[in-house]
């Protein structure tokens, strides 16, 4: 889990710690506080204020926001809620700790991912991409594949 921050309320969730930040949005790990699974960890994806003031951006995010709580494969997180808090768009998951694929490839040296793995993993996020696609006939928001 990433360092954390000052734990700050944003909507029915505490924000701990962010995970990731770019000039459109950012990802944070958050406790839930209002509702049935109070206490649990989810990855907040924010989209700043900034970024939906580009009704492209924001049609884009809204869109994938909405097909992504459709979709139901096991290789995807699944989506727990879509909404907008002060002005910024946001989707909740469950927040599922793991190892980047990044510091696997790292870690897996000159060889590089045994070919097994490296074809599980890709396997899993093509199927993911594509149920994902299945679900809607306009292009999503791929966020961070």
């Amino acid at each position: 889990m990433p360092t954390a921050s000052p734990a700050r309320p944003f909507g029915g969730y505490t924000l701990l710690a962010e995970l990731t930040t770019s000039s459109s949005g950012s990802a944070w790990v958050a406790c839930e506080t209002e509702g049935p699974d109070d206490g649990e960890l989810y990855e907040i994806l924010r989209l700043h204020r900034p970024t939906m003031r580009d009704a492209a951006l924001a049609g884009a995010f809204a869109t994938g926001a909405a097909a992504a709580r459709e979709l139901d494969t096991p290789t995807a997180v699944r989506v727990e809620s879509t909404g907008t808090v002060d002005g910024e768009a946001y989707v909740a998951t469950r927040f599922i700790e793991g190892v980047k694929l990044a510091s696997l490839v790292q870690a897996s040296g000159a060889e590089g991912l045994p070919a097994g793995i490296a074809l599980c993993i890709a396997t899993d996020v093509l199927t993911a991409l594509a149920s994902a696609h299945a679900v809607t006939p306009t292009p999503l928001f791929h966020g961070e594949v």
